[in-house]
């Protein structure tokens, strides 16, 4: 997994150690996060060094979707070799690309994938900074998107001051410290920020938590078919599929502007996301010969988007893995990097 805390880690050594000692738990491999600078990883690489272990680093959403595979698998709810789709909805994770990926389409069997469509990327200012004050990454997301003008961002230009605005300009317009994402969680986010339900969080993941709180709380009595929120799905010249929320965050400032209340455009940004993840999901799936879709990352731990996304992809005809005994947030993560590496070592030595 990735232990990031330092007192955690040691202890978390010193037990290993331990056990190996006791009964002899030498590893054959070694399988870490690629990210460069988690904890994990850098002991990982440091020991494939000195023991001359094989190494695998598992990209962190395919370590996410392959967690799920594997769960599958050991069930028999799933073929051996079979390719699924995997939609990996997340905070934070490092990309093949330089990028920070969270909003990612997988085509994916257990040894590899590709990555086939992902979120619209956009510049996250000050990294950590824009994850504790949502308001900084929903100002850079706006810019991105050339919709700071409009008439419905004011009350969120109105929460940040002159000077975090301007500095937060300079670093976007300069690409200091401001790497781009395609965070899904990041996007939740920032529609929470716009909507003025939560600007700065408190604890972890609390701006997306309470954006799905309002959305519940709207959808008593709500038809969901009758909200119209639609967030794009275009195709660049490269021929990747993008999700482009511009669409939605435009009827999400036009509804702000109008005095719609934020619980129902909170409801619509679930519905639309939903909507629009399902089509590009089917569009995949019918180009890649894929039956089946594989649901993970933290992301999913809001149960009100899981529901919707499965329903749409249901009602597509395609058959939806989500894991029951492992978690969809991080807590899977060293379950799907074992399986990915234990499926990569088997294609160097046959079983």
């Amino acid at each position: 997994g990735d232990v990031e805390n330092g007192a955690t880690f040691d202890a978390w050594n010193a037990a290993r150690t331990r056990l190996e000692d006791l009964f002899d738990l030498t590893p054959a491999a070694l399988a870490c996060d690629l990210h460069p600078s988690y904890l994990s990883s850098q002991w990982a690489r440091e020991q494939a060094r000195e023991q001359g272990l094989p190494l695998i680093e598992v990209q962190h959403h395919h370590a996410h979707i392959a967690s799920v595979m594997a769960e599958a698998i050991a069930a028999g709810r799933l073929v051996p070799n079979t390719r699924v789709l995997g939609i990996a909805f997340d905070g934070t994770g490092a990309g093949t690309d330089g990028t920070i990926w969270g909003g990612e389409f997988l085509v994916a069997g257990l040894a590899d994938f590709e990555r086939a469509a992902h979120l619209r990327t956009w510049a996250l200012p000050g990294g950590a900074a824009s994850v504790r004050d949502a308001r900084r990454n929903a100002f850079s997301l706006l810019s991105e998107l050339g919709l700071l003008e409009h008439p419905g961002a004011t009350p969120l230009l109105d929460s940040i001051d002159e000077q975090t605005r301007s500095v937060t300009t300079t670093m976007i317009e300069r690409s200091i410290n401001s790497p781009r994402t395609s965070s899904m969680g990041r996007l939740f986010d920032a529609a929470a920020a716009i909507l003025g339900i939560c600007g700065q969080a408190t604890y972890e993941g609390e701006p997306a938590i309470e954006l799905e709180a309002a959305a519940w709380r709207a959808l008593d009595g709500e038809n969901a078919s009758s909200t119209d929120s639609q967030a794009g799905a275009s195709t660049p010249a490269d021929g990747s599929p993008i999700l482009d929320p511009q669409p939605l965050f435009e009827a999400l400032l036009e509804g702000i502007e109008a005095g719609t209340p934020a619980d129902k455009l909170a409801l619509g940004f679930h519905i639309a996301i939903a909507r629009a993840s399902a089509r590009i999901a089917s569009e995949i799936c019918a180009r890649e010969g894929i039956d089946t879709v594989a649901l993970s990352g933290g992301v999913f731990m809001n149960r009100l988007l899981l529901r919707l996304l499965a329903c749409e992809l249901k009602d597509a005809g395609l058959a939806v893995l989500v894991p029951h005994t492992v978690p969809v947030n991080d807590g899977c993560i060293s379950y799907g990097q074992a399986a990915v590496a234990r499926a990569r070592l088997a294609q160097v030595i046959p079983q």
